[in-house]
């Protein structure tokens, strides 16, 4: 007997360019969010977040800046309050088993 497992996983995440409390600039790529979660003007709270500096080169420019990630919906406060429900995306796994 021949066994075919398909699985697929959706995740949602997006990037923002923010600015902290000293005004320096950096990335902010956050996973598991709706669009709608976070808007311009909101205050944004990161608990465990994963902090790295980018230094790339491109066509013989030299570009270097912040980046910080948040892996979970769990791990960011938005103006003082969790994500509510409806801000936060769900994962989808799909699993087929084809004898």
């Amino acid at each position: 007997m021949l066994h075919s497992n398909e699985t697929t996983i959706l995740w949602s995440f997006r990037y923002y360019l923010t600015c902290d409390l000293d005004q320096s600039y950096f990335i902010l790529s956050v996973y598991g969010l709706q669009n709608e979660a976070i808007k311009e003007g909101d205050r944004v709270v990161l608990l465990e977040p994963y902090y790295k500096i980018l230094d790339i080169s491109w066509k013989e420019q030299r570009y270097k800046f912040k980046s910080i990630r948040v892996d979970f919906p769990e791990q960011i406060i938005i103006n003082e309050k969790a994500p509510a429900a409806h801000q936060v995306a769900r994962a989808s796994i799909r699993a087929q088993h084809k004898p």
